[in-house]
């Protein structure tokens, strides 16, 4: 019998992703600052047709911020790596949106620091639910021009509205998708070893 050479394979396993105090901590945090600024998208022009427009978009923003707590706690509880990721993508989006305040408070006479800060913040809270928040202003985009083409008292305003709307529900959505998500086991490669005889 000959004794041939070691064979490397790949197998497939399941990690079952873990949490931590830290991580939920974490968790909650962003989720209730990413669900608070989607809440203000979403009722902001909406509640400013209302009487009560102050006391509207505060509902919408604390609606936002105590689903987004609850399901980033949920996340972080269960998967510590889900946090890490939605925390990095939430600097890169607070960086894009600090650049782009930057340049219109430079650019735009009537900007200003306050408006800087504001567009940092959107573009963090978009950034740490990236892909709900990306198709949800697709969904809200396309719903206003379509509003805006067979609806005469349609304009910019609604096409604008509809598009924040678009992107406050997806990125609630988003969060929620990721609680569900949290704990299911991710597929790990590992190299394995045969030594085939014969």
């Amino acid at each position: 019998m000959l004794l041939g050479g070691p064979v490397v394979s790949e197998a497939q396993v399941a990690r079952t992703p873990e949490g931590s105090a830290g991580s939920t901590w974490g968790g909650i945090a962003l989720g209730a600052y990413s669900g608070t600024v989607f809440g203000l998208l979403g009722t902001m022009l909406p509640c400013n047709r209302t009487l009560a427009g102050a006391r509207c978009a505060a509902s919408g923003a604390s609606a936002g911020a105590a689903l987004g707590l609850a399901m980033g706690g949920i996340i972080g509880g269960q998967n510590q790596d889900a946090i890490i990721a939605r925390a990095k993508t939430a600097g890169w989006g607070a960086l894009t949106g600090a650049v782009v305040g930057t340049v219109m408070w430079k650019a735009v006479r009537q900007y200003s620091y306050a408006d800087a800060a504001m567009i940092m913040a959107v573009g963090g809270a978009i950034g740490a639910a990236p892909k709900g928040a990306g198709v949800g202003a697709g969904v809200g985009a396309a719903t206003g021009a379509l509003a805006w083409w067979l609806l005469p008292d349609s304009g910019l305003p609604d096409f604008v509205m509809l598009t924040l709307a678009g992107v406050a529900v997806g990125g609630i959505l988003d969060w929620g998708l990721g609680a569900g998500d949290a704990n299911r086991a991710e597929p790990v490669f590992t190299p394995t070893f045969s030594i085939p005889i014969g």
